[in-house]
């Protein structure tokens, strides 16, 4: 398992434990998901939140793409974001896993809803064999700012950092069922109240703003 972890510097992470199982060694992790990968996409979602609660044209455009033009300004969507700003921001403990035997044919990252709610337990955010390599189709390409340079990686962090910290498409609510990409999008109009719970919408505004 590769850990990734915060420091004590606000919204920055470390590298400081690599755990071996007996078929992954440490030059099979680093070939699936190296450092620089992971601090690139880590540090584009900071930035991206950095920017995406500012009240400019850039930062509004983005939230009305994903939220829609009633909720883009809206106190509740403004602070769903600040509180996922506020936690990349502060010195609490992130772990970022690699997980080498997840079988979840589809995703590249997987987290637990909530789990800054429990105090017996680190936050983390696990990583897939599939992290590093996943890359989108041409279909889905154009709905993001970083069509080529770690667009789906930053979009994972930051969907699975809104499921963490401030619980999208928890299992017990209304939003369960998780919308992805245009089906995301489309939620804008359709169901803006939706959108304002679904991980996705989530992670593509932080791209768009990265």
């Amino acid at each position: 398992m590769l850990l990734v972890h915060s420091d004590n510097e606000a919204g920055s992470l470390h590298i400081i434990k690599v755990f071996m199982t007996p078929h992954i060694t440490h030059d099979v992790i680093e070939h699936i998901a190296p450092r620089e990968v992971i601090m690139q996409a880590w540090n584009a979602v900071v930035a991206g939140l950095q920017y995406c609660t500012q009240d400019t044209a850039r930062a509004r455009w983005a939230r009305q793409s994903w939220f829609g033009k009633h909720m883009e300004s809206s106190p509740e969507l403004l602070a769903r974001l600040t509180l996922l700003q506020n936690f990349v921001n502060s010195t609490k403990p992130l772990t970022i896993a690699f997980d080498p035997l997840a079988n979840i044919p589809t995703a590249i990252a997987y987290t637990y809803s909530r789990r800054l709610d429990d105090p017996l337990r680190v936050p983390a955010i696990y990583l897939t064999r599939k992290f590093c390599t996943a890359q989108t189709n041409d279909r889905v390409k154009y709905l993001m700012k970083n069509r080529n340079n770690n667009g789906v990686q930053i979009i994972a962090l930051a969907h699975e950092l809104s499921h963490l910290v401030i619980g999208t498409n928890r299992k017990t609510g209304n939003y369960s069922a998780e919308k992805y990409a245009h089906e995301a999008k489309n939620l804008r109009d359709k169901d803006p109240q939706y959108a304002l719970h679904n991980a996705d919408n989530y992670g593509f505004c932080i791209e768009m703003c990265s």
